[in-house]
């Protein structure tokens, strides 16, 4: 079947529309994240490893940065909870290298949820000044695009990654700011 695919040059069509079943399979995961629907999200997801790899090796191939920054974004429960943290890290620490050759709001957004993740993932390596790191990439992304709650956001898994190396008094300043942010947008949750 493969062979006849790209015999009749419609392998790329075939792989873009592929990768954007995917990705919409990754968006309700990440729209269902902290809902009793995750679950079933993650279910779903669970036997298409081989197809996540394969949008993966696509997406990085065909130079979609976006796409590849926005979908392994989007699947950090799925890495976490059904696959392994350090497969996570083999897709995405050589994917945040990559950027959009013209930045968009919609580049940096997705760039800044791949980061995210990221951090979240090195952390629970054990990779702490990593994780440290991508978090500052992901903040400074926010801070450029004014994006409140993300900065707060950013900001927390500054903290967090500070937290687990050990710097409290680094942490303890990160958190301070990710609060001010909050309460001034009388976000209880944050």
């Amino acid at each position: 079947a493969l062979a006849q695919l790209v015999a009749s040059d419609e392998q790329e069509t075939v792989r873009r529309r592929h990768a954007a079943y995917f990705l919409s399979l990754a968006e309700k995961l990440g729209q269902a994240r902290d809902t009793p629907q995750e679950q079933e999200w993650l279910d779903r997801l669970e036997p298409e490893v081989a197809n996540v790899r394969a949008v993966n090796s696509w997406a990085i191939e065909r130079g979609e940065i976006e796409l590849a920054h926005r979908f392994n974004g989007l699947l950090f429960t799925y890495w976490i909870a059904r696959r392994s943290v350090a497969e996570a890290r083999y897709w995405l620490d050589p994917l945040l290298e990559l950027k959009a050759a013209v930045p968009t709001t919609a580049t940096l957004n997705a760039e800044a949820l791949a980061l995210d993740t990221a951090g979240y993932l090195a952390t629970v390596h054990h990779d702490f000044a990593h994780a440290l790191a991508v978090f500052q990439r992901e903040l400074a992304i926010h801070t450029a695009l004014n994006n409140q709650p993300a900065i707060a956001a950013a900001l927390r898994g500054c903290g967090f990654a500070a937290m687990f190396a050990g710097d409290l008094g680094q942490a303890g300043e990160y958190i301070e700011q990710s609060l001010i942010i909050c309460r001034a947008a009388l976000d209880r949750r944050g």
